[in-house]
């Protein structure tokens, strides 16, 4: 039946295009073909990438550390293995998993093992210069370009963004022996280039036109400024929010940033000093570097994600403490894991990964765990990533919904297209720049995705908000992902009662291996009726009063909304763990269960693509999802579950 989640194909026999974002403007998308070395099959091939510049070969006698992505068992029995501990009709409901139990129950077979270790041993590789992950899926292998160029029989090059000179290390094809085949999802590097990097780009961060006059006094800031300056007093009446008083050690948030975008202290300092005068000068986030990471930043360098996101979290989880997992990389980029975050918690599973990826807790002598929350603010476009690496990430986040763990991310900030580097000028797909562009990451069926609200101007915190206007909220459906069950009442009503002016298609997994622009124009629509929608939930995003580099700005996105909805689970945790409960863990089938704890957004809409985007309606929609957080309903509702 079409109605399962998932396939979990990404190496089908013979030949599996990669899938990157210069696909999406193009017309024509296609590759020749080169000649296949007697006994082996492309593994992947990477379609013409306009984006790129191929520069200089890599020297053959230097370094270039491998990952081989193994093929990782009963992943297709995920969605079910998830629901049986986060429904909350399940009689197995909060019944968390042990890291243990995760990796015996998806490690790649023994004959995967076996064999990948076998055929590397066979080509000159003794056992000393690879080793797995603790979680058995990842193999790391030390070898220099040339060893690498013919294990892979294909060629390295360093490739040069036009637009912006940023390097990334690829292939244009690789190929496998055919026994090898069946048992590798996909190396890094490999034909997967790198989008931008989140963060700062220009000449300083501190450069804003958004930046506060000095005619404005911060000191006068109150509930009836709301609607023009978002400070912590508006966030906690919009969602009813009870000052804390609980501080679990066992129970900080986590926040996920990259090396491009860094907090400073003193900008923490100068926004508690002026708004959270019971937050002591001096508090910081615990850090935890993966891959050589470091924070915080001087004040003259302080990144706008970092601000909001703990100038965000730290009033509302307050007496709670934060971890920063501040990682070196961005998915993609060079010869790193394609995405040093999730390889990095292998070693949370209770053993030891690669060194440039553990997550090293700098104060401890032990490694760092994983936090019970985990805002995310960065994502990116469904075509920048191949299908593959999107779909093994996701699964990932499966596993940690599996252990307890909620994963909250935002939604993106170009309502129904993608941004503009990717695809065509106005972020969208196909020739005519029509069709909708899904966002990465916030489509993965297993975390919590978050869309934007705003206070409507010369309203109060009393009234409903509407989807934030200033920008578009980024919503839609995806097409690498279909529709997971918990979500299918919800999301039908929509399309039926408010169906969208908009022709649409039906895109099943089975068919993605090839997701590319011209595969998609061929479809006749512009949105996938049938993939996972987005968001889930929202909160407010915009008008944020934040400080940055000693001075005051104001900020928004979905990267703001996400941390205040993350913020909110935290504290909710707290309450469950004081109760003798487990963690919420993955939330959104007992959000889809019981909506009502949340507060419906009727109003506004997500354009682009020539269009108004979709609107907001009664009950779930692609722009603001089933509501904002009430805490005080999602309290109960928590509370009242085992």
């Amino acid at each position: 039946m079409h109605q399962s989640l998932f396939i979990a194909a990404a190496t089908l026999p013979g030949l599996c295009i990669a899938s990157d974002a210069p696909n999406a403007s193009n017309a024509s998308n296609t590759s020749v073909v080169p000649n296949i070395p007697d006994g082996r099959v492309i593994h992947e091939m990477r379609t013409q990438h306009t984006a790129w510049i191929k520069t200089d070969r890599l020297p053959v006698h230097a370094m270039l550390p491998i990952h081989i992505g193994l093929v990782q068992q009963n992943l297709d029995k995920g969605y079910d293995f998830l629901m049986n501990v986060s429904d909350p009709a399940s009689p197995n409901y909060g019944k968390h998993w042990t890291p243990k139990e995760v990796i015996n129950t998806f490690a790649p077979s023994n004959d995967t093992i076996d064999s990948v270790s076998r055929w590397l041993m066979g080509v000159g590789f003794p056992q000393d210069r690879f080793r797995f992950s603790s979680s058995k899926g990842w193999i790391t292998l030390d070898a220099t370009v040339q060893e690498a160029e013919d294990l892979f029989q294909t060629e390295f090059y360093s490739y040069e963004r036009s637009s912006d000179k940023a390097k990334s290390t690829a292939c244009e094809q690789y190929f496998l022996p055919e026994p090898i085949n069946p048992h590798v999802d996909f190396i890094t590097p490999g034909t997967q280039l790198a989008p931008p990097p989140p963060g700062q780009h220009g000449a300083s961060p501190c450069d804003s036109a958004r930046r506060l006059g000095e005619n404005v006094s911060i000191s006068g800031l109150n509930l009836d400024t709301c609607d023009r300056y978002i400070t912590p007093g508006c966030i906690d009446a919009l969602y009813r929010i009870p000052k804390g008083d609980r501080a679990n050690p066992q129970n900080r948030l986590g926040i996920r940033e990259y090396d491009s975008d860094k907090y400073a202290q003193e900008d923490l300092d100068l926004f508690f000093a002026n708004f959270e005068k019971e937050i002591p000068a001096g508090t910081h986030p615990k850090l935890v570097p993966i891959g050589g990471a470091t924070a915080p930043a001087s004040a003259n360098w302080s990144g706008e994600e970092s601000a909001l996101d703990f100038q965000l979290a730290y009033p509302i989880i307050w007496p709670q403490g934060t971890t920063l997992f501040q990682a070196a990389t961005y998915p993609g980029r060079g010869s790193k894991p394609p995405d040093m975050f999730l390889d990095a918690i292998g070693n949370f599973y209770g053993s030891e990964t690669a060194p440039e990826t553990r997550l090293e807790d700098p104060d401890e002598e032990s490694d760092a765990e994983l936090t019970n929350v985990v805002s995310i603010s960065y994502g990116g476009d469904e075509l920048e990533f191949a299908g593959s690496h999107q779909r093994r990430r996701c699964f990932e986040f499966m596993k940690l919904g599996l252990l307890g763990h909620t994963i909250v991310m935002s939604s993106g900030d170009n309502g129904v297209a993608a941004r503009k580097y990717v695809n065509n000028d106005n972020g969208c797909i196909g020739l005519h720049s029509d069709i909708f562009a899904p966002v990465e990451g916030g489509d993965c069926p297993f975390l919590t995705s978050v869309g934007a609200t705003t206070v409507v101007p010369g309203h109060s915190v009393a009234d409903p908000e509407t989807a934030v206007q200033r920008y578009a909220s980024g919503g839609g459906f995806s097409n690498l992902f279909a529709r997971p069950l918990y979500q299918q009442q919800a999301v039908l009503k929509y399309l039926l009662d408010y169906k969208p002016p908009y022709d649409s298609y039906e895109l099943y997994p089975e068919d993605t291996t090839e997701l590319n622009a011209t595969f998609l124009e061929s479809l006749g629509g512009v949105y996938n009726r049938i993939g996972r929608a987005y968001p889930d939930v929202s909160a407010n995003g915009d008008n944020i009063l934040v400080s940055r580099c000693q001075m005051w700005y104001l900020s928004g996105g979905t990267s703001a909304s996400a941390p205040i909805f993350a913020s909110i689970i935290n504290r909710i945790n707290e309450e469950r763990l004081a109760a003798g409960k487990s963690t919420v863990g993955f939330i959104n089938p007992a959000l889809y269960t019981f909506p009502d704890a949340l507060n419906d957004i009727v109003t506004g809409s997500n354009p682009g693509c020539g269009t108004s985007g979709f609107h907001a309606e009664n009950g779930w929609d692609p722009v603001t999802g089933l509501g904002t957080p009430d805490y005080a309903r999602l309290s109960i509702l928590f509370a009242s579950l085992p």
